[in-house]
């Protein structure tokens, strides 16, 4: 048994951990946790299926996630481990649904729930459904793993963190250098041009077009964040800036 396994055991003594809840830390950790907590857990022989709703336009995460001509993410996942990251994705009322769904399969079906937001934040948010958060606040601490309880268990997820940042730096360094090449005055604000429209645009796709998450993550005042969508000629869908 390697050291990870080791101290799971020992977070979780004398029990299987069943269902569990992830938060503050990068999507990839997360993902990369679940593997762990699944492969070291009681559906370990079972499917891995990671449900990324934030990935995904509105539209499609309830047929990704129930199925319809197709079996959907929770029927894939019988019999092993679903990893549902950013729950807050789902409408109100597909969040009723999906905890009817997982209480009827019993334990046929772990679930690993993701959230960049930590327990309390998310508990309080109002973004929840109250069946939901019901089934939530069953968990026990041994249950709830924060961003610090995370990186102390999985040692790895301080390095992938690193190598993210590090890369992402590498690449913007090799960006301003060709922008060098050619250009030599007002580089700030050719640079803040060129990366603050892509960096908007990818937030509000990630958040669907909901402009009050997108204000949040991005820091932004909304109504700052609403003048930069018109001055930078972002479209986005009518209706999603709640």
């Amino acid at each position: 048994m390697n050291k990870i396994a080791l101290r799971l055991k020992e977070v979780v003594p004398g029990q299987e951990l069943r269902h569990a809840f992830l938060c503050g830390t990068s999507y990839d950790v997360r993902h990369e946790f679940a593997r762990l907590l699944h492969t070291h857990g009681m559906h370990s022989e079972g499917p891995f299926i990671v449900a990324s709703l934030m990935s995904l336009p509105s539209v499609l995460r309830d047929k990704s996630l129930f199925g319809a001509e197709q079996s959907g993410w929770i029927e894939q996942a019988r019999g092993g481990t679903l990893l549902l990251d950013e729950l807050d994705g789902l409408s109100l009322a597909s969040q009723h649904r999906f905890v009817d769904a997982i209480i009827g399969l019993g334990a046929e079906l772990r679930v690993i729930v993701g959230s960049r937001y930590e327990w309390d934040l998310l508990m309080t948010s109002g973004a929840l459904h109250d069946e939901l958060k019901k089934w939530m606040l069953q968990f026990s601490p041994h249950q709830i793993f924060s961003a610090g309880k995370i990186k102390e268990l999985y040692p790895d997820a301080r390095r992938h963190e690193r190598t993210t940042s590090k890369s992402l730096s590498v690449a913007l360094r090799e960006y301003v250098e060709r922008i060098l090449e050619t250009e030599s005055e007002d580089l700030h604000t050719h640079f803040i041009e060129k990366v603050e429209r892509p960096l908007i645009t990818a937030v509000l796709k990630y958040t669907s077009g909901n402009q009050l998450k997108a204000s949040s993550i991005l820091g932004l005042n909304r109504n700052t964040l609403r003048k930069k969508i018109q001055s930078l000629g972002i479209q986005i869908s009518k209706g999603s800036n709640e």
